[in-house]
């Protein structure tokens, strides 16, 4: 593939990585990549993937380069189908300057520099015709991650959110789980969204229902390890102390 759309690729799954950390100053330099990263895909649509550039190039590209506004009215000109992202592009561009420039504080969110991160792939996939699957860009988040803490040697929490089901609750995170990681995401949701201890074959559904297949007999082995590491209470099937600092390290609930 080549390394300029790699590029972009690897920009919006940092800016989802910053964007779903727990300090503040993750989603505000999430918010700032995604933008990044929208920048550079309408200059590379017009001197790469159409390869206008030097005499080829639009009149005034020098100046046009320049501007945010003058860029995008450009690139629409030359794809149609970005004409109605533009407006909504251009407020997140402008609350983008107003968190890098201005010296008013400001802050951002989690869902919106995740609702950016999606305009930008729309972006995507409009210019260059590219649109990997959910399951795609979970591999570069993972991809990302995993050279991060290769580069740092530090762990980086990977997020998970939970849905509920009747009698259950699913998990879903990007990252690998073990079976004993995946008990307690289960144990550590159910009691917050239900405000109760789980019985075992409701452990079981959980795991069923977040894809993780994990048998009633399995389940059973697994949470007597996990009481002989000190992670589920003694005669409970709840989390101790120790095991929900477990899974505070390693996710973002």
């Amino acid at each position: 593939m080549r390394d300029w759309l790699e590029d972009i690729f690897d920009q919006l799954s940092l800016a989802e990585l910053l964007g779903r950390s727990q300090p503040g100053v993750g989603q505000r330099l999430g918010l700032i990549i995604v933008d990044n990263g929208v920048e550079y895909m309408l200059v590379a649509y017009i001197e790469v993937f159409k390869g206008l550039s030097g005499r080829r190039a639009p009149k005034g590209w020098e100046d046009i380069k320049r501007s945010f506004r003058k860029l995008l009215d450009c690139v629409a000109t030359h794809e149609a189908k970005l004409a109605p992202l533009s407006d909504e592009i251009m407020r997140y561009h402008n609350f983008r300057n107003e968190l890098y420039h201005t010296g008013t504080p400001k802050t951002t969110t989690t869902e919106r520099v995740l609702h950016y991160r999606d305009l930008a792939r729309t972006v995507l996939a409009s210019l260059f015709n590219t649109q990997l699957t959910e399951e795609d860009w979970g591999t570069r988040l993972d991809s990302i991650r995993d050279r991060i803490v290769e580069t740092t040697r530090e762990q980086v929490k990977a997020g998970v959110t939970f849905s509920v089901r009747p009698d259950a609750v699913s998990f879903k995170t990007h990252a690998t789980l073990t079976s004993a990681q995946a008990i307690c995401l289960a144990l550590d949701g159910f009691s917050k969204e239900f405000a109760r201890d789980p019985s075992r074959d409701e452990i079981a559904r959980c795991m069923s229902v977040s894809g993780q297949g994990l048998g009633y007999t399995s389940v059973s082995s697994r949470l007597a390890e996990l009481r002989r590491q000190g992670l589920v209470a003694k005669g409970k099937l709840a989390l101790t102390t120790k095991g929900r600092k477990r899974i505070r390290a390693k996710f973002i609930t």
